[in-house]
């Protein structure tokens, strides 16, 4: 089995189960996973395949849902930590990912 490869790698904010946002380094990898860790280096990973609903909420926030309850909020952040992708292209490539279902091959 091939590694997987960062398709996509930027900085969003995600909420917390008490509504705050956190800064998060976030990925797309090729074996269609999101990736997500905040600053203190806890990794967790999501298969986006498996994703019960992708939702924008306006340009400003994206509603990954994992069944009719649980869900994954993303947004950018309000101060840009530099140059990455924005919200949109993470989107484009998570709905991708979602809609081709099995993983990519790795190159």
């Amino acid at each position: 089995m091939s590694a997987s490869v960062v398709v996509l790698r930027g900085t969003l904010e995600k909420r917390d189960v008490r509504g705050s946002w956190i800064e998060h380094t976030v990925e797309v990898t090729s074996d269609r996973r999101l990736r997500y860790y905040p600053f203190d280096g806890a990794v967790k990973s999501l298969q986006l395949a498996s994703l019960w609903k992708i939702e924008a909420k306006g340009s400003n926030s994206l509603l990954l849902w994992t069944d009719a309850q649980n869900r994954l909020q993303l947004r950018a952040p309000p101060r840009s930590p530099g140059p990455g992708p924005s919200l949109a292209e993470f989107e484009r490539e998570v709905r991708e990912a979602h809609a081709a279902g099995a993983p990519r091959a790795s190159p």
